[in-house]
């Protein structure tokens, strides 16, 4: 199985700032290309995390959409005594510049930046004259004056007024996210991958999309199209451990929309075991079969326990009820001294079996007399534990465990004791 987590600290972050009227966490690379980072969230900007070093600030970060460029409006008002008073909102959208005027009459006249310049009363539709916006970024200033008098002929007193509106325009809002390409456990060597994507109003296209990893900085980049939004990045990580990724929207100077950061999110790493074999249990029996290495391994990484039968075999102890073997496990003496019980890891390879080597003498007592020989061992019981079931029958349901596999080779038999 694989896993696939992600950080919820970022999140936890976000209902913290959201909840302190329009303050918004930004981050700063040289202020990516010298823009604020932000992320669009229910009217707040919110840039959560930063990668490689980047600072951690909450400020004033605004965006629009397609519908709330007017939150942003400023206004300027001007009067004379002939004109009365005349005012202008303005705003910028994603594509205009927007100028709203109040308290014109009929034969007022208005044109741009002086009573020389060009007279756009006509273009005032409705009260509204907009700009359109060409190539822009985010804190663009926007500055326009508006002479505004009676008719277009008359300057004098009392007739005419100017409207100085000076503007910093406002970037449209990104969001950025970055999701998980598989929710599987990712083990060594393997690959995996990230989608980082970004989406905005309007018609979005220009600066790039990026996956950045927190010890190498961007893995991965591309150019945002009218055709392509994201970017993936796959591994293989080489290396068990936590790796911490995020993502990132970096504007152009020329199309207005803002950087936003998505992320982030934790990929782990687990070394896996490879290369399991077939279970196996084995025995090498030396002098006279009282030296013995047992060789035992599982199909998979298992914890188990492990009691050897060896029903007339010395077992000398070494403390209380504690035996400690050739091999330097150390085994718990039972069933009134016939059997050694370990509790411990084995491995899952036959290359490098776990082993358990003892040195026996035998217990040459009555039952020896008629033929001299003495059983030193004659099947060793595994039981498994930490959730490992183990089934010596295939068809016997694995969520019915665990049970008990008894290894019982030929007998190990001491030769040597006295007869009759």
């Amino acid at each position: 199985m694989r896993t696939f987590k992600t950080n919820l600290l970022g999140l936890a972050l976000a209902g913290l700032i959201l909840g302190a009227c329009s303050q918004t966490a930004t981050y700063e690379t040289a202020d990516l290309m010298n823009e604020q980072a932000s992320a669009k969230n229910g009217g707040f900007n919110l840039s959560p995390f930063g990668m490689g070093g980047e600072n951690l600030a909450i400020s004033d970060a605004p965006c629009i959409d397609a519908t709330s460029g007017a939150a942003f409006a400023s206004s300027v008002s001007g009067s004379a005594s002939a004109l009365g008073t005349v005012s202008v909102s303005y705003y910028n959208t994603l594509t205009h510049m927007v100028y709203v005027f109040s308290g014109l009459e009929s034969g007022d006249c208005v044109k741009l930046n002086n009573s020389g310049g060009t007279t756009i009363t006509s273009s005032i539709v409705n009260g509204t004259y907009s700009v359109p916006l060409g190539s822009w970024k985010h804190g663009d200033a926007f500055n326009t004056i508006f002479w505004v008098g009676t008719n277009c002929q008359t300057n004098g007193t009392g007739n005419t007024t100017l409207l100085t509106a000076n503007y910093s325009l406002v970037g449209i809002c990104t969001e950025t996210t970055l999701s998980a390409g598989t929710e599987a456990e990712i083990c060594e060597g393997e690959s995996f991958t990230l989608t980082a994507s970004v989406a905005a109003d309007g018609n979005f296209t220009g600066g790039t999309i990026e996956i950045l990893n927190a010890s190498d900085g961007v893995v991965a980049t591309a150019p945002v199209t009218a055709e392509n939004k994201s970017v993936t990045y796959s591994g293989p990580w080489t290396t068990a451990g936590s790796y911490s990724f995020s993502a990132r929207y970096v504007p152009s100077n020329t199309n207005g929309y803002k950087a936003s950061v998505g992320g982030p999110s934790v990929v782990e790493v687990k070394k896996c075991v490879v290369g399991c074999d077939a279970e196996s249990f084995t025995y090498v029996a030396t002098n006279k079969n009282l030296d013995v290495v047992f060789s035992y391994n599982y199909k998979e990484a298992a914890s188990v326990t492990l009691t050897f039968t060896l029903p007339q075999a010395k077992i000398e102890q070494a403390t209380g009820t504690t035996y400690y073997g050739d091999d330097g496990k150390a085994y718990l003496v039972g069933g009134n001294g016939t059997n050694l019980t370990w509790t411990g890891s084995v491995s899952c390879s036959k290359e490098s079996p776990t082993t358990f080597a003892f040195k026996f003498a035998a217990d040459c007592g009555p039952s020896t007399a008629n033929d001299g020989k003495a059983n030193i061992w004659t099947s060793t019981e595994v039981k498994a534990i930490n959730g490992v079931t183990l089934v010596d029958d295939p068809n016997t349901p694995e969520n019915e465990g665990p049970y008990s596999l008894k290894r019982d080779l030929n007998n190990i038999v001491f030769s040597g004791c006295p007869t009759k």
